[in-house]
């Protein structure tokens, strides 16, 4: 969402963007296609250099044994990590190997001036970071969340582009480099929210889902059920857990109330879509409720009177589109967030409290976070003014022309 409008925008300037994943996606072959963008995947090139790479194990291995480099207080912990490493270079440097071949034929083949990645801290992103600097080609990253909590990876790219203020001082607070490398543009995905009509998205909503005039709608954003990396039984049942105190906590405070629907908005990725239906499935009686995956999350927000949420980007876009907003903060790692700190939405700790606010939107006692929102959306959004992907194809212009970019206090201006 944040690539798309930057290759318009990089086609509208006279650049020729060329957008290349490594896997195909034959949902995005129409709008490159309407925007003339050259498509490229990863089978596109043939990748070489991976034989024999597996095939020095033993030598590193015997390495590894002589210089003794997993001695500790006197004991050899060499055959407790042996199996990682292994798995390291007989698996992972084979297929590095390959990511790295093919990193180096797009780059040369396509006569690439700038490279643009979406996050430079994901495995291939990374890679093909590092061959461009090799060939000489400038990069530029586009920073694809809050990085406060989660992705710290020190930054690879010439430039980083940042959503706001907030977010370039904590990618700064990770690493020492040039402020001057940290340029805020803003979100190239936010730019069309400066052109969105709550009427037109609100009729949208009440035609999809058959939602009389009369009621209010409320959208929940459900946090995905998903197993994850650490030990599968032990994270899927605390992920079970969390996402269905939050499923079931709203629902319970919204039970009792009448006139209006609800929607319940599931994560793309969620692979356990039952565990809602069956939930909603036992409060049908008491509410109308519709569960929606793909549906359009900026219409859903847009068009609804209040939004229900835990921490996700959907909390920065409903502050950012100002609509009425309680958030879930069951999670204590994040009572020192912005979001809290700054007191830009309700923030909500356990159920009672949240049964306490859903009866004051109903009987028109809640609570505007104004000061705290606008302090969010300068910090975290920079200017909404939908030109932020104009300001990332002028950096990217600028930088493969390697001519001077204008920047005050790391903002650049058009």
């Amino acid at each position: 969402s944040m690539m798309f409008p930057v290759l318009k925008a990089c086609r509208d300037q006279g650049l020729t963007p060329v957008y290349f994943q490594k896997k195909f996606g034959p949902k995005l072959l129409k709008p490159l296609g309407e925007w003339s963008v050259i498509f490229k995947v990863y089978e596109d090139y043939t990748a070489h250099g991976s034989e024999g790479v597996a095939n020095r194990f033993p030598e590193v291995r015997k390495i590894i044994e002589d210089l003794r480099m997993f001695d500790w207080d006197g004991m050899d912990l060499t055959s407790v990590v042996m199996k990682r490493i292994d798995f390291l270079i007989r698996v992972k440097s084979p297929m590095l190997a390959r990511d790295i071949d093919v990193a180096y034929q797009f780059l040369s083949r396509e006569n690439v001036k700038t490279l643009i990645v979406d996050e430079d801290v994901t495995e291939f992103s990374r890679t093909l970071v590092c061959a461009a600097k090799a060939l000489g080609v400038k990069t530029l990253e586009l920073v694809h969340g809050v990085p406060a909590y989660g992705k710290g990876a020190r930054r690879l790219c010439d430039k980083i582009a940042c959503w706001g203020p907030y977010i370039k001082d904590v990618l700064l607070s990770k690493q020492e480099r040039d402020p001057g490398d940290f340029v805020i543009t803003g979100n190239p995905a936010f730019d069309h929210l400066s052109r969105r009509h709550v009427e037109t998205d609100k009729a949208a909503l009440r035609r999809r889902f058959r939602i009389p005039s009369h009621h209010r709608i409320i959208v929940l954003i459900a946090k995905p059920f998903k197993p994850g990396t650490l030990p599968g039984l032990i994270h899927l049942h605390r992920n079970r857990r969390d996402s269905e105190r939050i499923l079931y906590s709203a629902l319970n405070a919204l039970s009792g109330h009448g006139n209006f629907t609800l929607i319940v908005k599931l994560h793309p990725k969620d692979k356990h879509k039952q565990v809602t239906l069956d939930a909603v499935r036992a409060y049908g009686e008491y509410m109308k409720i519709r569960v929606v995956q793909n549906f359009d999350i900026f219409t859903l927000i847009n068009g609804c009177d209040l939004v229900i949420s835990p921490f996700s980007t959907a909390v920065l876009e409903a502050m950012l589109l100002a609509k009425k907003l309680i958030l879930l903060n069951f999670n204590e790692s994040f009572y020192d967030h912005p979001y809290m700190k700054w007191n830009a939405a309700y923030s909500i700790r356990n159920e009672g409290e949240l049964k306490t606010v859903v009866d004051g939107y109903f009987t028109n006692h809640f609570q505007d976070h104004w000061e705290g929102r606008n302090k969010i959306i300068e910090q975290f959004a920079h200017a909404l003014d939908g030109r932020s992907a104009n300001r990332v194809a002028d950096l990217a212009r600028n930088l493969s022309n390697d001519s001077n970019i204008e920047i005050t206090e790391g903002v650049l201006h058009d």
